[in-house]
């Protein structure tokens, strides 16, 4: 009877349990400090491959001014001058035509939306104007009409940054002009949602009408900004898939492609609209902001140096090294509209009627 019985398992003495615990801290000791010479090996790996890249880049520039240097070697430096000036204009030209052209999508939806209360408005190219002592507004209309414009331009940049932007169909410029046009509908949302916080005008009417506490509000304009720079960080490798060169790319390239792709033409084009919007900058704020807000998606992508294309596009023959004449005369139909027509005020009176006939069978 006593044979049969199962014996008690001793529990472990005070010594051996504090003995188990430091050699447990000391595998995780050594586990921690294997990872962290993991990361300083991929580090070195990483710094290696660059400078292995940068040393076969200025070997290859050596070689092929080497073959230009007997007869056109004064041509090969206008020629890479001139492809970059052309790359530098062709996307400050697409980014200011995606910024009309998003601009109006939103105005005109906001208009659509104030049509289902019968309200009119005003389109200029720095306001969109309304009645404000109709008695026909309320505090949902306000909500629904001032969140209508914005919410489209959101949904339209997460269709053509994540769906069409994934295609290989777009190539080229063209795929640069789908690609500025999903960063302006973002900055139309995220980037109006901190302006509007800011100057209480536009986007800020949702928020105002909401009855928001200030310490919210603070903080959902620090967060749209927030995720702003990190869809620009992230956004590095969109851009490099709008050059075409037929192989691989190398990281040295990367940053003086990002500056003439995406930081010069965000820069300049600002400048360029805001001496377009001139006088009306800081007498409307809120368009003015978020032209300054749509650099916290371009200036961090300059940063990202471990940026790679997501889908290789490997074909050479649509990559323009003239100017893209097509957009060009675009932009200055979209422009001359949007700054000489709506100069004056575009006047909108949509008026929307449903009728529901219901029959009662006998």
């Amino acid at each position: 009877m006593a044979a049969s019985r199962k014996r008690k398992r001793r529990k472990p003495s005070l010594r051996q349990r504090i003995s188990d615990y430091f050699r447990r801290r000391e595998a995780i000791r050594a586990e921690k400090a294997k990872r962290r010479y993991k990361r300083k090996l991929a580090r070195r790996h990483i710094k290696a491959e660059v400078k292995r890249e940068k040393e076969l880049y200025k070997s290859k520039i050596r070689t092929e001014k080497a073959d230009h240097k007997s007869n056109s070697h004064s041509n090969f430096k206008s020629r890479l001058k001139t492809s970059s000036l052309n790359q530098f204009l062709n996307s400050l030209v697409i980014f200011i035509l995606s910024y009309v052209i998003v601009y109006l999508v939103c105005q005109i939806t906001i208009i659509f939306a104030a049509a289902l209360w019968e309200l009119d408005a005003v389109l200029y190219y720095f306001d969109l104007s309304f009645d404000d002592f109709s008695p026909k507004w309320s505090r949902l209309n306000i909500i629904f009409t001032t969140f209508s414009g914005p919410f489209i331009c959101l949904i339209i940049g997460v269709l053509l940054y994540f769906w069409l932007l994934n295609l290989k169909l777009f190539q080229g410029y063209h795929r640069l002009f789908l690609l500025w046009l999903a960063l302006h509908c973002f900055n139309r949302f995220l980037g109006a949602l901190s302006s509007g916080i800011m100057t209480d005008e536009g986007f800020g009417y949702v928020i105002n009408w909401m009855y928001m506490p200030i310490f919210f509000k603070i903080l959902l304009a620090l967060l749209a900004l927030f995720f702003l720079a990190i869809i620009g960080y992230y956004n590095a490798g969109r851009f490099l898939e709008t050059n075409l060169k037929g192989r691989k790319p190398s990281r040295i390239e990367n940053l003086p492609f990002l500056i003439r792709k995406a930081l010069l033409p965000w820069i300049a084009g600002s400048i360029i609209l805001l001496l377009v919007r001139i006088p009306n900058n800081f007498n409307y704020p809120y368009e003015t902001i978020m032209i300054f807000t749509m650099g916290l998606l371009v200036v961090p992508a300059v940063f990202n140096k471990n940026a790679v294309p997501r889908i290789w596009l490997m074909k050479d023959s649509i990559q323009r090294k003239s100017l893209h004449w097509v957009y060009m005369i675009l932009l200055l139909a979209f422009l001359s509209f949007y700054r000489i027509e709506l100069d004056r005020g575009l006047h909108f009176y949509v008026k929307m009627h449903f009728s529901v006939n219901v029959t009662k069978g006998k």
